[in-house]
Parts: C-alpha cells; sequence; structure tokens
C-alpha cells in the first residue's frame, strides 16, 4: 500500500474552467471553477467535522510470476477498505479515527499535530510518526492540503443542480487523465527539496480513467461532498528493474519478482460537516511502548 496514499492526495488535483448553468444561490453567476475554489476555501479556512470512507480493489490477471507471489496479489482482489471521522481544529491540527479492513484488528486514531503525526491503534497510546509529509513521500493529506488541491481545479463541467445530504447542491465534476498526475507531483513538492520518488511514480503509473466530484451547498457556498474514482495500472517490470529484480530490458520476472502490470482502482468519499463546530485537538503523549503499525501498514502510504 506504499504508493496508494499518494493517488489518495494527488486524485484531488485537475486541470481551465467551463461555464454551467443553473446555479442559484451563493453560487450563482460564479463559473465551475470559482465555486469550487470558494468552497475550497472555506473547507481548509475554519473548524469543521468530516466522514471519510474508501474502497482499493487490485486486478491482479494480468500479472506475471510464482504462485505465491500470485496469490498473494489475488488474496486483494477483494479490496481493502476504510472509513472514518474526523475534526479539524485549523489545518494544522486534525484528528482522524478510521478503520481499515483487511489490516487493522480495531480503528486507529491518527492526529496531525502542527505538522507532527501521531497514531495510536488501541485508541490510547500514541507513536511518533514524525512530520506529516515525512509519512506521506512528501504529500499533503490534511483538509487543508486538501483545500489546496481543490483550489487549482479547472476544467470543471457544472452536471446541475441536485439534492445531496438534504441539502439543496451544484454537482461539480472534472475529468482526469495522465497529465494531471506531473502536475499533481509537481505542487506535492513546491516549497521543499526535490521529491525522488516523483519521477519515478510517473514512470510507473498509467491512469486508465478518473473523475472528482464536488457537490456544493447552494445556500452558502460550502463544500458539502466530494468523490474520487480513479483506475490506473502500475508497471511492475519497470519497478522490478529499479529494484534489481529484472534485467534491463527482461520481459520475464526473476528471482520471484512479479512482472506485467497491475491494475488498481480507487474509490474515496469525503463528506465534510458541521462547519464551524467547537473543535479542540490535544497534543498527545507519546508512549514508547505504544502499538506499532503492522508490517507493510501505514495509514499515510508509507510500510511501516
Amino acid at each position: 500500500m506504499r504508493l496508494l496514499a499518494p493517488v489518495v492526495a494527488v486524485a484531488l488535483l485537475g486541470v481551465a474552467a467551463t461555464t454551467g448553468c443553473g446555479r442559484t444561490g451563493a453560487v450563482s453567476g460564479l463559473s465551475p471553477a470559482q465555486a469550487v475554489q470558494e468552497a475550497a476555501t472555506k473547507f481548509g479556512g475554519q473548524s469543521l467535522k468530516f466522514d471519510l470512507t474508501g474502497k482499493i480493489t487490485v486486478d491482479s490477471s494480468k500479472v506475471r510470476g510464482d504462485a505465491q507471489s500470485l496469490d498473494q496479489l489475488k488474496s486483494l482482489g477483494s479490496g481493502v477498505t476504510l472509513s472514518g471521522h474526523g475534526e479539524e481544529e485549523n489545518p494544522q491540527r486534525v484528528e482522524l479515527v478510521m478503520t481499515v479492513n483487511p489490516g487493522l484488528d480495531k480503528p486507529a486514531t491518527v492526529i496531525g499535530y502542527d505538522g507532527n503525526a501521531y497514531v495510536a491503534l488501541d485508541g490510547t497510546h500514541f507513536a511518533d510518526a514524525g512530520s506529516v509529509r515525512a509519512v506521506t513521500g512528501g504529500f499533503g493529506v490534511t483538509p487543508g492540503d486538501v483545500s489546496n488541491y481543490l483550489s487549482n481545479l479547472g476544467n470543471v463541467q457544472d452536471k446541475g443542480a441536485e439534492k445531496m445530504d438534504g441539502l439543496d447542491t451544484e454537482h461539480y465534476q472534472v475529468a482526469l487523465d495522465q497529465s494531471f498526475l506531473s502536475k499533481a507531483l509537481s505542487q506535492a513538492s513546491q516549497g521543499q527539496s526535490p521529491n525522488p520518488f516523483a519521477g519515478f511514480i510517473e514512470q510507473l503509473i498509467q491512469f486508465t480513467g478518473g473523475t472528482i466530484d464536488a457537490w456544493v451547498n447552494q445556500a452558502d457556498g460550502s463544500l458539502d461532498r466530494t468523490r474520487i474514482a480513479v483506475a490506473l495500472g502500475f508497471d511492475l517490470d519497470k519497478l522490478g528493474q529499479v529494484f534489481g529484480g529484472l534485467g534491463q530490458g527482461s520481459s520475464t520476472p526473476s528471482g520471484g519478482t512479479p512482472g506485467g502490470s497491475l491494475g488498481i482502482s480507487l474509490n474515496v468519499d469525503l463528506h465534510p460537516h458541521d462547519y464551524g463546530a467547537s473543535v479542540s485537538i490535544t497534543k498527545p503523549t507519546v508512549d514508547p511502548n505504544a502499538p506499532k503499525l503492522p508490517g507493510g501498514l501505514n495509514l499515510f502510504g508509507q510500510g511501516a
């Protein structure tokens, strides 16, 4: 799961705006891109609560390798699901309680506090996970980061008025393609030292389709819900070459290293609500004996 969390983060980025019709209330008179940008500003600039669900499914039908490697990949075919709810005091102080199945036996608590991340697998005893960006490979995943990504959306289409979560909303959509990856990787590295994995990730991933949908509350222009759906493939032959599992130019796996292409579908749903709620995030006390994440699993995408 090491490379999946960056995909979640960068999937919130798109690419020039188109106009729509039928908008009323707070979104009236705004272009689709402007409406989403203003909603992103509200989302990232105040206290709120949010719900998060997601699913990652794997297609290993085009993977070559030994039986053991294939069995391990096929075991992921049913998918990895996650769900959680959280609170944000401000963009630098966020708490999320999340379940991951399969992966974790009980809900895990993740707190981002002034740039540092803390994880408690038992809900009480926290381990220091380092800076948030350090454990995400340089990518931002907090609501404040998501706000920045949404603020740069373009090519936004207005799909019309819809009822969502009992609200009158305007539905906006962005179609994603391969070009948005390099834009997202570039933004993720701004203000930091060059990310050595950016070019590597871009070489490995081939997008086969994707969309971002955003529903904006017509009454006050706030973001009510956003959904991301992405389908992509990982080139395992190139991955094997980088790590020495394949000889240069070889088309067959060696040493048990799988080859071919691994298909991955990612669906994420984020529902912010209770804007302006009273939220106070406390900095956790680090317990050196706190339970550690299982090997190979990290909620932010980096193996333990």
